[in-house]
């Protein structure tokens, strides 16, 4: 199990997998999105699913959730990590704000405010 890069070298080990917004995800049969509020169980139902390791950890005032690993060691290490969902394996450390190494370039759009 060679990680390598950044995560070898994280202060923070874990971070990125403790504290998700899953947003923008597929839509669901009711009509609605993962980001969309929704009660603690359905939550749960929705991680079960998409065969996800995440669990509702705790909700927004905005009805929507944060997310944790359920399978982090207690170093702070993926205790799946060979076998880690898609959605895992396609993040990148350090090119997103969950990761503790992200520092935005100076090339990205700025992300404007609708007032």
């Amino acid at each position: 199990m060679n990680r390598g890069g950044l995560c070898d070298v994280c202060m923070s080990p874990g971070a990125c997998c403790k504290r998700l917004n899953l947003s923008g995800g597929p839509a669901m049969p009711s009509g609605g999105f993962i980001d969309s509020p929704m009660s603690f169980e359905r939550a749960e139902h929705v991680a079960m699913q998409f065969g996800l390791p995440f669990r509702p950890s705790s909700q927004r005032i905005d009805g929507t959730w944060e997310w944790t690993c359920d399978q982090l060691t207690d170093a702070g290490r993926c205790g799946i990590y060979d076998d880690r969902p898609r959605l895992c394996r396609a993040f990148k450390p350090g090119a997103d704000p969950l990761c503790v190494h992200f520092v935005p370039r100076d090339d990205e759009p700025a992300l404007e405010t609708a007032i």
